[in-house]
């Protein structure tokens, strides 16, 4: 059965909602970064991603 719109924004929406974790370790403090911006890329060469560590802030990026 096919989901209405309004079904699908939501689960959308909630799963932006979540954390997007990397499997990437923090260069500080080794816990593990998500990604900062869900949905935005760099248009440098190569492409990167925003992360960042939500235990001691730090920020940097990543390749895709």
């Amino acid at each position: 059965m096919l989901k209405s719109l309004e079904e699908h924004d939501k689960e959308r929406m909630e799963a932006y909602a979540r954390k997007q974790y990397t499997g990437i370790a923090c260069p500080v403090c080794g816990e593990e970064v998500t990604k900062i911006r869900p949905g935005i890329v760099s248009h440098s060469f190569p492409p990167r991603i925003p992360i960042g560590c939500i235990k001691c802030w730090w920020q940097g990026t990543y390749i895709i």
